[in-house]
């Protein structure tokens, strides 16, 4: 496979960002390309206030991973909005 989805919640608990982070490290770590995918969201700055922390959120994790594994870390992408 050429990357792993998960899922990110715009609309979520604030404990999904945790969550959202644990599975992205462990997936990067083992050199996973990663495409993370979010339903739906009407409401926009929800949307916007998610997608501001998560993607702050992502490139410290991605840095972390390439600082401890002394590699680039593989790449991660954003689907937003994606009918299920």
């Amino acid at each position: 496979f050429s990357a792993v989805c998960i899922a990110g919640y715009p609309d979520g608990r604030p404990d999904d960002n945790d969550l959202l982070v644990a599975k992205l490290e462990a997936l990067l770590r083992r050199g996973h390309a990663v495409v993370i995918v979010t339903p739906f969201c009407f409401d926009a700055d929800a949307l916007t206030a998610w997608l501001h922390a998560a993607r702050h959120r992502v490139a410290a994790c991605r840095a972390r991973v390439a600082s401890e594994t002394h590699r680039p870390a593989p790449p991660v992408t954003w689907r937003l909005g994606v009918a299920g």
